[in-house]
């Protein structure tokens, strides 16, 4: 239970044409907060050495502790996967928007849930951490994906039908 709360998705960004979710490394930050305050403490004891350690450990927590962003743009057709740190970005996985299905959300015997995207070839992507949480937030996400999954698979069809009717007047 306590993975829907350290590892969470959160809508950062919504429009029509644009959806980014956000997941924050809520668990790194934690450590390197409680680290700062091992440091705040050593240092007040005059530890100097175990002081500067620690925060060097700390600053290295929180520098390290990489943002998950998951951008569905419908101009650009794809889903994005990237890693953001304060010192760069790396896209990690690129997904056209045509290939996804739909998303659903997968409950489980145990009554944890996960957000699931369902490929066009019938492959599962878990994109949420599977958990039992405590609030409801997985729903809105879901319905958000297949929002602009909606917008897309309406917009990829509309050209579709046009470059057909343009090659049947040929």
């Amino acid at each position: 239970m306590i993975q829907g709360v350290v590892q969470r998705l959160s809508i950062a960004e919504q429009t029509s044409s644009r959806l980014v979710l956000c997941e924050l490394p809520l668990l790194d930050w934690g450590a390197g907060f409680l680290l700062v305050i091992v440091a705040l403490m050593l240092s007040i004891n005059s530890f100097w050495t175990s002081a500067v350690l620690a925060l060097a450990i700390a600053l290295y927590f929180l520098l390290a502790g990489r943002v998950r962003l998951i951008e569905f743009d419908i101009s650009a057709e794809t889903m994005q996967i990237h890693y953001q740190t304060p010192l760069k970005r790396n896209t990690v996985n690129t997904i056209k928007l045509e290939t996804i299905q739909r998303a659903y959300l997968y409950t489980g015997d145990d009554e944890g849930t996960q957000i699931i995207l369902v490929r066009r070839d019938g492959e599962e992507l878990g994109i949420s951490v599977y958990s039992d949480d405590i609030a409801s937030w997985k729903e809105p996400i879901v319905v958000a994906v297949n929002a602009i999954l909606y917008e897309a698979h309406k917009t990829s069809t509309s050209e579709v039908s046009i470059s057909t009717e343009k090659s049947k007047q040929l």
